[in-house]
Order: structure tokens, then C-alpha cells, then sequence
């Protein structure tokens, strides 16, 4: 027998509701692993080393089409 769809909606929508309820209202929510700013920052500084080699990479790669392009576009044209 396949269950109802709402009955199993609202069974996720209860067991969410319970979830919610257990965190506390004043945001004391803790990390099993306390983070220093330290490695935080150590973090976003890897990421955004990566986001900028990333986009050099990019970069190169457009540049090398679009030069490799500019010896294409002698071509003439086909008469309409």
C-alpha cells in the first residue's frame, strides 16, 4: 500500500517542527569543534585563492581562443 502523500508531508512537517524546537531561542547553538578566527580565516583565504586561480585559468583560455581566432577571420564572407 503507498502511504498518503499529505499523511507523509505532515509527518515530515512534525518531525521538522520538533527539530525546531529543540534549538534554543537565544541562537546558543555550539559546534561539536570549536573554530578559531584563525582557521576561519585561513578558510576564506584558501577559497578565495582558489576562486582567483580559477579565474586566471579562465582567462588564459579566452585569451588563447580568441587569439588563435584572429588568424580565422580573413575569410570571406559567402555572397548572399
Amino acid at each position: 500500500m503507498v502511504p498518503d502523500e499529505g499523511n507523509v508531508t505532515s509527518a515530515k512537517s512534525t518531525r521538522l517542527q520538533d527539530v525546531v524546537r529543540m534549538v534554543p531561542d537565544e541562537g546558543n547553538v555550539t559546534s561539536a569543534e570549536s573554530t578559531r578566527l584563525q582557521d576561519v580565516v585561513r578558510l576564506a583565504n584558501n577559497l578565495m585563492d582558489q576562486k582567483v586561480r580559477a579565474s586566471a585559468a579562465r582567462q588564459v583560455e579566452n585569451k588563447r581562443r580568441w587569439e588563435s581566432n584572429q588568424g580565422n577571420n580573413h575569410v570571406q564572407q559567402p555572397l548572399p
